[in-house]
């Protein structure tokens, strides 16, 4: 698993490369009917832009995880670099690192350990006395987990590759996850997440297109697994 979420500078690097014009389609890709990305909107301009024929990182943030990808995107991304979105499954044991606590920092994750509205603790854990950022935050800026992997808990969520639904009742080994749902996978919280939604076992469905009009995915990211 890729150790940080994918940035600005990489998803826009290939973006160009593949020729994605301002509408975010990739007309020769496994997806030529969906946009892969929109353009940052809004408030929320920490992702990419359009500009001069090609996509570039809003303004110092080209090591912030990108944002405004749907989950086409994600994976024609993860395909292009020979890897491909990890599961639910893989995603918790990467998060958790040998855990069996709400985070892999232990019962409380602070405003040092991750990047979510810090005024919103997870249970009865203190409230951080700093002001929330509401943005994301550069790609590596908090401890890595046991397992070296920066961010599993807030800056974005994350797009698994499985179709969002109920658990099954029996003992599972490396599940995938549905066969078919309405709505993909994310996992990890994010900026503006309440700790509690940055739990490892936490877990959120969206839309696998890309939305304009709604804010969450603004705050939606991804990495990449690679099976060697």
């Amino acid at each position: 698993m890729s150790k940080y979420e994918i940035t600005n500078e990489q998803f826009a690097d290939y973006l160009n490369n593949m020729g994605v014009v301002s509408d975010g389609h990739y007309y020769n890709g496994a997806f030529p009917n969906e946009a892969l990305v929109c353009e940052s909107v809004g408030s929320i301009r920490f992702g990419l832009i359009y500009t001069d024929g090609k996509w570039v990182p809003s303004d110092g943030y080209k090591n912030h995880p990108v944002i405004y990808v749907s989950w086409y995107g994600a994976t024609e991304f993860a395909a292009y670099v020979g890897g491909r979105l990890p599961t639910e499954a893989e995603w918790e044991y990467a998060c958790r690192a040998g855990t069996t606590t709400p985070f892999n920092t232990g019962d409380c994750l602070s405003a040092e350990q991750a990047n979510y509205v810090w005024s919103f603790p997870y249970s009865a854990c203190p409230k951080n006395s700093i002001s929330d950022l509401i943005y994301t935050t550069m790609a590596g800026t908090y401890p890595a987990n046991e397992y070296g992997l920066y961010d599993m808990h807030g800056n974005v969520y994350e797009w698994c590759s499985d179709w969002y639904g109920t658990y099954p009742t029996s003992d599972q080994t490396n599940p995938t996850g549905p066969m078919t749902g309405y709505v993909r996978v994310n996992r990890g919280g994010s900026w503006w997440g309440y700790a509690r939604n940055c739990r490892s076992a936490g877990r959120f469905g969206f839309m696998p297109d890309v939305n304009i009009l709604l804010y969450a995915y603004g705050e939606i990211g991804f990495r990449v697994v690679f099976d060697y």
